[in-house]
């Protein structure tokens, strides 16, 4: 979930007191972060594009380009929330956005967070298989991948519908001059079904570390693989397990802070909190460039070939 302080406009924090300068360091600290999932998300995905015929051979990257998909959905929400509600809210009717575009970006949200969950579960089993059979994933029928797909999105939809029909959406409080989760709707059997779905992603990180605990363990598989092909099913499994690993601290870090009474430090937690929001959208596309793999190496070997095309060039003119 978002949720959002409101700050002093841009060009009144150097003028404020008391927590300017907090504010200035958050709100860069939230700008770095945005700009870095923004640009990571795009890159990849135009790898993606371009290296689809290269790529999707491998059937994790066709389960990763719809984890891409969230996560780039997951951005948008948080940039197109946070950063301009910091900067214009002094300047938006009523303090606040039009209610279309909070329902807009609550269940982009929604659909996102969830996304990210049940399509890392599916990348993990597609790890567990690659590993736990001797064919290896390369052999693994296509649609078994694009339904395990189909089905952590359709899951992401109900999830969010469940959240409509209890007419959840983000309710800003005058008083407070912030967004909160609200839903109107609320019933015993509603809180219910409600505290079970924000439960939902801790039960599913245990399963997702379990299989790749598994994972790890049965490794010495990979002894019978060609060594080439070891490497690759290596370096995808170093990049989801990171990625994951990253992802779990995150939301685990959200769930401890929601039981911190934070008094004085109210606006820190709520900085904090948007942070660790925004940086669930940057984790797997940095991962996936950062790190050794195929996306990187595709990457660097165009990057290699127009600095010896240039090189070229400018000899040929040096010749002539």
């Amino acid at each position: 979930m978002v949720f959002t302080l409101r700050g002093p406009p841009a060009f009144e924090i150097l003028s404020s007191v008391s927590n300017s300068w907090k504010f200035i360091g958050f709100f860069v600290l939230q700008l770095g972060i945005a700009i870095i999932a923004a640009v990571f998300n795009i890159v990849v995905i135009g790898v993606l594009i371009n290296g689809r015929k290269k790529l999707m051979k491998n059937h994790f990257y066709i389960i990763a380009s719809n984890l891409i998909v969230c996560t780039s959905l997951k951005a948008i929400a948080e940039i197109g929330f946070n950063i301009p509600f910091s900067i214009f809210s002094d300047y938006l009717p009523w303090g606040h956005f039009p209610m279309e575009y909070e329902m807009f970006i609550f269940y982009t949200s929604i659909f996102a967070d969830y996304g990210v969950l049940f399509i890392s579960m599916a990348l993990a089993v597609n790890r567990f298989w690659s590993m736990a059979r001797s064919d290896g994933a390369r052999k693994f029928p296509v649609w078994i991948s694009i339904l395990s797909c189909v089905i952590s999105c359709q899951c992401s939809i109900t999830v969010a519908f469940l959240f409509f029909l209890c007419q959840c959406q983000y309710n800003f409080s005058i008083a407070a001059k912030m967004y909160f989760h609200r839903c109107f709707i609320d019933t015993e059997l509603i809180q219910i079904m409600m505290g079970c779905l924000i439960y939902l992603p801790h039960a599913c990180a245990l399963v997702v570390l379990f299989l790749y605990h598994v994972v790890i363990s049965s490794t010495r598989r990979l002894r019978q693989y060609k060594m080439e092909k070891s490497k690759v099913e290596m370096n995808l499994l170093k990049q989801s397990l990171t990625a994951f690993i990253m992802y779990t601290v995150s939301i685990i870090a959200l769930f401890v802070l929601s039981f911190i009474d934070a008094g004085e430090q109210f606006f820190d937690i709520i900085y904090i909190e948007n942070l660790l929001n925004l940086s669930i959208a940057a984790v797997y596309p940095v991962c996936l460039l950062a790190m050794p793999g195929e996306i990187r190496s595709i990457i660097t070997k165009r990057t290699n070939s127009k600095s010896r095309v240039g090189s070229l060039s400018m000899n040929n003119k040096k010749v002539t």
